[in-house]
């Protein structure tokens, strides 16, 4: 986990997650715990805590599952 100021990034795996699609600027990621599905969208510049891919951060959107 890095701490960038008030943002908070992880990678996948750190956060336990996998990709399961790319839509367009959006990524659907499964919990590998629940295999819960989540819509996350790419924002490399938002404040919170982001998942990182390929060093582009994204943030969550919504639940799919």
């Amino acid at each position: 986990m890095k701490k960038i100021g008030s943002k908070t990034r992880e990678t996948l795996k750190e956060a336990g997650f996998e990709l399961v699609e790319r839509k367009g600027k959006a990524v659907v990621l499964k919990d590998v715990k629940t295999l819960n599905l989540e819509l996350w969208s790419q924002n490399n510049d938002y404040a919170g805590y982001v998942i990182e891919i390929n060093n582009v951060g994204y943030e969550f959107i919504s639940n799919l599952s």
